[in-house]
């Protein structure tokens, strides 16, 4: 199971409002052309940059999540995670309360969701989740109203998002996604077939992606049971490339991302069809590099990580088009992943 919404990034194992979010899913414009950071929503943090969370790989290549409150790191670590290379515990996202969820791996390989209310962890498995190495549950988003969502590889080894509320777990295929091993449909997450659920804003609209037979990725908003494709104009049409829907903001203002056909990350907003390109300047452009645009604040505020020409990770903080690099001290070669934020959360 492939377990953070950038599921191309190196180190990684694994209704006004609603009117116009769905009008504006339903034909993005080329980016090719688009305004660098158009944008005029501005901030309201002290600093400009908002609680952000994420993880790292140490020199062991074990995973660590941590969340960020302006410079100050804390590490958190599910205490049912394992010690091995690329598993121990990953920060997927966290709401505007501060509580974190993502994914651990036990000591069998087979991940699990994890919720984190202010260092009280509680466990979340899908009910069709497998349960062999390799399988699992992973959360990925969380709103301000407690609604889980996510993804879980099950015992055929295909991906299928998921929303999860009191208990109640509902499973969100899209009907294009692949069936067969390794595909489905993701919402906010790398390259299995299948449907992945980054998340949702508190509206209830749910963003992610899904991977076609082919391989390919698209971008899915999900409303009502409705689900409409994004694929962004650039994308590459190749297995391993596509689109994906990262965030939607209560504002209706999208965050999406795409892979071109050199497999190099570039991230789009749009605001209601005016799109802007998300390009951090000290991204590398080959192969596997780029920018993934992970979150989008209330505020405006863009953060994700790049992955530089070295091959390794930062997470950056865009604000209007000012880029800042976060990385966690504690973090290893491979570097820091992620870069979430709540919706509305400002330290």
């Amino acid at each position: 199971m492939q377990s953070t919404r950038n599921r191309r990034q190196s180190g990684a194992k694994w209704a006004g409002v609603i009117a116009i979010v769905v009008a504006a899913c339903v034909a993005p414009a080329s980016v090719a052309g688009a305004t660098q950071h158009s944008r005029s929503l501005s901030t309201s943090c002290s600093n400009g940059i908002p609680l952000i969370g994420g993880y790292y790989f140490d020199a062991s290549n074990v995973g660590h999540g941590f969340i960020d409150n302006q410079g100050t790191f804390t590490t958190i670590t599910d205490p049912l995670a394992n010690s091995a290379a690329y598993e121990g515990t990953l920060v997927i996202d966290l709401n505007s309360s501060g509580t974190s969820v993502g994914v651990y791996w036990d000591d069998a390989g087979v991940a699990h969701g994890f919720v984190d209310r202010h260092n009280v962890f509680t466990t979340v498995n899908d009910p069709l989740a497998g349960t062999a190495a390799g399988q699992g549950t992973a959360i990925l988003g969380m709103n301000d109203l407690g609604f889980l969502y996510g993804v879980y590889t099950d015992s055929n080894n295909v991906d299928h998002g998921f929303a999860e509320s009191g208990g109640h777990f509902t499973t969100l295929d899209d009907p294009h996604a692949g069936t067969g091993n390794l595909v489905g449909t993701y919402f906010n997450g790398q390259t299995s077939l299948g449907t992945e659920a980054f998340t949702a804003n508190d509206w209830g609209v749910i963003n992610g992606q899904y991977v076609d037979s082919s391989g390919v990725s698209h971008g899915l908003v999900v409303f009502d049971g409705h689900d409409t494709t994004v694929d962004w104009a650039g994308a590459g049409t190749a297995s391993g490339e596509g689109s994906s829907i990262d965030d939607i903001n209560n504002l209706g203002v999208i965050l999406g991302e795409y892979a071109d056909s050199s497999d190099v990350a570039h991230g789009v907003l749009d605001q209601y069809g005016h799109l802007s390109a998300i390009n951090d300047p000290s991204a590398g452009t080959a192969n596997g590099e780029g920018t993934f645009a992970n979150a989008l604040d209330n505020e405006g505020v863009v953060v994700g990580n790049y992955i530089d020409s070295s091959f390794t990770s930062h997470v950056f903080a865009d604000q209007s088009g000012t880029f800042t690099t976060i990385d966690d001290p504690s973090a290893g070669p491979a570097g820091t992943y992620g870069g979430y934020t709540p919706l509305s959360f400002c330290p």
